[in-house]
């Protein structure tokens, strides 16, 4: 009962400071779960796996480590559930179960959300620890546990690099703002920079703009993967904020900044009240 206490009073702590340093409100911050969570979930089975799970740069060899961990994970949970009753142990293979299907369905059947994977490795791991009980535990818990302070270094160059030269958060959601009620559009990425989710349209790509034609059209360099604009037929170049390659110290650690960048785009003979005069 005392662990339970510890653990509820730890959760709301941690939630009390996420509300605190949060930079944006609660109803924003549920809004934008729910609106991404729609937007991954009605993807094509198994899109971007390859690119979530093995080349993204953002954590090198992301799907290693998630394996290392899981698979000591699993090792322990399955010697423990043996030295219960037929009943507890029964219940806990239903449970383990469940869970592996709730996970491999929202992590990787629809790979673009595969951050519902990334949030329990530090279980996994402190679940694992115990197991790795020999050498060779010991080396493969290393590895998978440096793999992602790895990317966690460059991703934190990565913020820095954006907060010092990139476009603000307050400036992308300026531009939305100003451009919102006339028809806008944005990359999914972006949904947490628009001021009212009701009223915006999501997707990307020349595909998606000729079968929604919105008048504005915000695109996220990230989103992209490239150092200049996309050209989108029938959509004039508006603005541009596209950056070229990260570097630290003259070595490239990123082929596009990761952050706010965003090229704005109208369509071709819409009437703007800004283009009237």
């Amino acid at each position: 009962m005392r662990d339970v206490a510890f653990g509820l009073v730890g959760g709301l702590a941690a939630a009390a400071v996420c509300l605190l340093l949060c930079p944006y409100t609660l109803q924003e911050w549920v809004g934008g779960v729910a609106r991404y969570s729609l937007i991954n979930l009605g993807l094509r089975p198994f899109s971007g796996f390859v690119a979530t799970w093995i080349t993204r740069p953002h954590v090198p060899l992301l799907l290693v480590s998630f394996a290392v961990l899981a698979g000591l994970a699993l090792w322990r949970v399955v010697v423990s559930m043996r030295r219960v009753s037929g009943f507890q142990a029964v219940t806990g293979a239903v449970c383990l179960a469940l869970f592996g299907f709730v996970l491999f369905r929202t992590a990787f059947v629809k790979s673009e959300a595969a951050y519902n994977a990334i949030v329990w490795l530090p279980l996994f791991a402190a679940v694992a620890l115990p197991a790795a009980t020999r050498w060779a535990g010991w080396i493969a818990l290393l590895i998978a546990l440096s793999l992602p302070v790895a990317g966690l270094s460059r991703s934190a160059l990565l913020l820095w690099n954006q907060a010092s030269t990139g476009p603000s958060y307050a400036e992308v959601r300026a531009v939305a703002q100003r451009h919102l009620a006339e028809g806008l559009a944005v990359s999914p990425g972006l949904f947490i920079a628009t001021p009212d989710l009701r009223q915006t349209l999501f997707g990307s790509g020349q595909s998606y703009l000729a079968a929604a034609r919105p008048v504005w059209f915000l695109d996220q360099q990230v989103a992209t993967g490239r150092t200049q604009p996309p050209d989108y037929e029938g959509y004039d170049l508006v603005e541009n904020t596209f950056a070229g390659p990260v570097k630290i110290f003259a070595m490239p650690i990123s082929r596009a900044p990761t952050g706010w960048q965003f090229a704005l785009y109208r369509r071709q003979g819409a009437e703007s009240a800004e283009w009237k005069d």
